[in-house]
């Protein structure tokens, strides 16, 4: 059945387009400024066709909507402004004839988004956004690293700092690396130096917070953490492990080399460990091409051998942050035992996925933008211009 002629079907739609529906009519979106950003789900129709595949790219300027299902595939390009609580939608792509020109309607409720081609749907599409400005209220984990939480405004560390470290003011963090895409923001550095008097020169616990603007989250939205502590400071490998489960609890994933392993906790949207539907979305894979930029921190520390004898060790972390949608906050933690069983050292990044798709948003939408403004002024130039006959 063509999407023209689509229809509800009879029984019970799914949990999400009913909750779309409910808050339809309460939620109305009338100006398109408020829910940029990238979304992608499913509209439930009816006959054969089931479920339509929704993707839609919005910018104040006007927005992409595409949809797409067997051999069908059609895309909009919606105009800014509205009328009778609708948007234009512009037909630019139909690959079968099966779409026509339409009006289009949005409403938010908990961080969902609902989308209706008025005439050609009786269902609303449930969308979860993928990238852009978050929306929706933070709320944060009770996971901390060093007593830092998500959320801890920056001007706050100092009443956090560990014994015997030093911290550094709020810098930007552009160019921490030479060629190496990095967070646009700023960050705070600590940096706890060896207890030995011949190796204060060189920091054993290394942690940096970062912040990103424009983003709910006005506070630390990733924590990196490098620690190497030397052979009279460390503890076990299986201690210190056994430590980082009594304190996150169960991780989500793991991984283990032969003297090392890797464990992630991930959060959902409320904050709690991720279950069901926000694990799925916390561990599902990302290609490496969609990468997002690094959280970049430099620092001096050593490596200690088995006889305790130093050498100069990493001087670098720049794990590179993902973004997934519908996932709250991950943290990662990598350590690595010395032969003896003893640390070697442990590897930490923890961080805000709704923030970090803020960070990310401003590059994607200018090139959204350019492709909806020239659509829509295509469009323009096609009704006004005169038959040259």
């Amino acid at each position: 059945m063509l999407p023209k002629q689509l229809t509800a079907m009879a029984g019970v739609l799914c949990t999400a387009s009913m909750l779309a529906n409910a808050a339809y009519a309460e939620d109305a979106v009338t100006s398109l400024s408020a829910i940029e950003g990238e979304w992608e789900g499913k509209v439930q129709v009816g006959g054969l066709a089931g479920f339509l595949e929704l993707k839609l790219g919005v910018t104040s300027a006007g927005a992409i909507l595409g949809m797409q299902q067997l051999t069908l595939s059609c895309e909009y390009v919606v105009a800014p402004t509205i009328k009778d609580g609708m948007f234009d939608a512009f037909l630019v792509k139909d690959v079968n004839n099966n779409c026509e020109n339409d009006k289009v309607t949005f409403a938010v409720t908990d961080g969902q988004l609902g989308v209706k081609l008025v005439d050609q749907w009786q269902s609303v599409g449930a969308l979860s956004q993928t990238n852009g400005p978050a929306i929706g209220e933070r709320v944060f984990p009770d996971a901390a690293i060093k007593g830092v939480t998500m959320g801890t405004p920056l001007d706050q560390l100092d009443g956090l700092l560990p014994a015997g470290g030093k911290i550094t003011p709020e810098q930007s963090l552009r160019k921490v690396v030479r060629a190496l895409k990095q967070l646009n923001g700023t960050y705070r550095q600590i940096s706890v130096p060896y207890s030995e008097p011949e190796f204060t020169k060189y920091s054993q616990d290394n942690l940096a917070f970062y912040n990103v603007p424009n983003d709910a989250n006005e506070g630390v939205m990733a924590i990196t953490r490098f620690y190497s502590p030397s052979p009279l400071q460390a503890t076990t490998f299986a201690s210190y492990e056994a430590a980082l489960l009594e304190a996150y609890g169960q991780p989500a994933q793991t991984s283990k080399e032969s003297r090392s392993v890797m464990h992630h906790w991930h959060y959902g949207l409320d904050g709690q460990p991720a279950t069901g539907i926000a694990l799925e979305s916390c561990t599902r894979h990302i290609r490496s091409s969609t990468s997002g930029p690094a959280a970049a921190m430099l620092f001096s520390a050593l490596k200690f051998s088995v006889s305790g004898r130093p050498a100069k060790g990493k001087g670098s972390l720049t794990p590179k942050l993902l973004t997934r949608p519908n996932c709250g906050y991950s943290l990662e933690y990598f350590i690595t035992s010395k032969e003896d069983g003893s640390l070697q050292d442990a590897q930490a990044v923890f961080y805000d996925h709704r923030a970090l798709a803020t960070e990310m948003w401003p590059d994607k939408a200018e090139d959204l933008q350019e492709e909806v403004e020239k659509r829509l002024a295509y469009i323009k130039a096609a009704a006004t211009n005169a038959p040259d006959l």
